[in-house]
C-alpha cells in the first residue's frame, strides 16, 4: 500500500488495524479489498503478462492437487487456488527439446 500523500510504501501497525507512512507520518485505517475490484486488478494484470488466474477470488498463487499423463506429450494437471479454494484442471504440452518424448 503506498501513501496517499507522498507515494511511499506504507508498514502495518502493530495492532494490524491501520498502515503508517514511515516518510511522512501519515496514517490510514486498514482497508479489505472488496471481491470485484480483485478481479479487475486481475483482468488488468492478465492483460499485461499471462499466467493463470482464478476466476473466483483472482488470485495466481494455485497447488498442483494431481497430475494425470494425457496422449502423448500431454499431462493434465488438477490446481487449487491457495485462496479460497476453487480446483480448475489444465492440459499442458511439453514444448522444445524433449517435447517428443511420451508423458509417464
Amino acid at each position: 500500500m503506498r501513501c496517499p500523500d507522498c507515494g511511499e510504501r506504507m508498514n502495518r501497525t502493530a495492532d494490524g488495524a491501520s498502515h503508517r507512512c514511515p516518510a511522512c507520518g501519515t496514517e490510514t485505517a486498514r482497508t479489505v479489498p472488496r471481491l470485484q475490484d480483485l478481479r479487475a486488478e486481475a483482468l488488468a494484470e492478465d492483460a499485461r503478462d499471462r499466467g493463470l488466474v482464478c476466476p473466483r477470488c483472482g488470485c495466481r498463487l494455485f497447488s498442483v492437487v494431481y497430475t494425470r499423463p494425457m496422449t502423448g506429450s500431454t499431462i493434465q494437471r488438477r490446481r487449487q487456488c491457495r485462496h479460497c479454494g476453487k480446483r480448475i484442471t489444465t492440459a499442458e504440452r511439453a514444448v522444445g527439446p524433449g517435447a517428443a518424448r511420451p508423458a509417464r
